[in-house]
């Protein structure tokens, strides 16, 4: 398959797939019965690969600009554009679905989310002024492809529940946090002690900030010894998610990383 595709490049001649079930290739002029009769011993082979063009944004860059190598491989365009044109067969740019902010899609009614979801093709790119965060709201039946992507997705039930519980900012950013650390998580998993967790760091940071300037706290931060700290604090709230650990250790990671940064404070000042 390789082969042909590299052949197909050499020669200048475009190859796309028509339809379900047929192929295009031009100019006419380029063709001849030979290569007419390779395409057609390789159709099925090739539809196969043209038509596993991504359908979703690059996980990394969010662009929709995929090429495909003479590899077999689909490519991002931007965050990887070709070094030669020889390397491409075909360049497929899919025009992004319009971003929106997340505050003005939740309406209690799940017939017009779901409506809305199956405008924008299934799913739909989202901005959340809360999260600071960029998400993907979904049908259920494109979850499963879309976190294999690594992106972070709510699906209709997951929104209406949202809807209906009505989470603070900080529970808002928690849910996220653990969806974000935990792919496949759903928001109904977030525990009453993981709330509790969730209130006793946000009260942590809320001192910090009152007690000492922003650039300070950024200061601090880059220390290796609060590094380690926030480290620790980390692997200790993932366990906590996982079911691995409790409070009581949280707490006591939490008091270390709130004590380390004060002396590190007092030494900057």
């Amino acid at each position: 398959m390789k082969a042909i595709l590299a052949e197909l490049v050499q020669k200048g001649i475009k190859i796309k797939p028509f339809g379900s079930d047929k192929l295009w290739i031009g100019p006419k002029d380029k063709i001849t019965d030979k290569i007419r009769q390779k395409v057609r011993q390789h159709k099925p082979e090739l539809l196969k690969i043209l038509q596993k063009a991504p359908q979703e944004p690059c996980y990394a860059c969010g662009d929709y600009n995929w090429w495909l190598s003479i590899h077999g491989h689909w490519v991002c365009g931007t965050c990887h554009p070709p070094a030669d044109e020889q390397l491409v067969v075909t360049f497929v740019r899919r025009k992004p679905p319009k971003e929106v902010n997340l505050e003005d899609v939740l309406v209690e009614d799940e017939e017009k989310i779901r409506a809305w979801l199956k405008s924008q093709g299934g799913y739909a790119v989202v901005k959340s002024k809360v999260l600071d965060d960029t998400i993907v709201l979904c049908l259920p039946e494109y979850k499963q492809k879309l976190q294999d992507k690594n992106f972070v997705t709510y699906d209709v039930n997951e929104i209406l529940h949202l809807l209906v519980e009505k989470p603070s900012p900080e529970e808002l950013r928690l849910i996220h946090y653990v969806k974000a650390e935990c792919p496949g998580s759903t928001i109904y998993q977030l525990s009453r002690t993981e709330k509790v967790a969730s209130r006793l760091f946000t009260e942590a940071l809320k001192k910090l900030q009152k007690l000492y300037q922003p650039g300070l706290i950024e200061r601090a931060n880059k220390n290796l010894e609060i590094q380690y700290l926030q480290r620790q604090l980390d692997k200790t709230w993932l366990e906590l998610l996982e079911g691995r650990s409790n409070l009581k250790k949280f707490k006591k990671a939490l008091e270390q990383w709130f004590l380390g940064i004060r002396e590190k404070m007092e030494r900057l000042q």
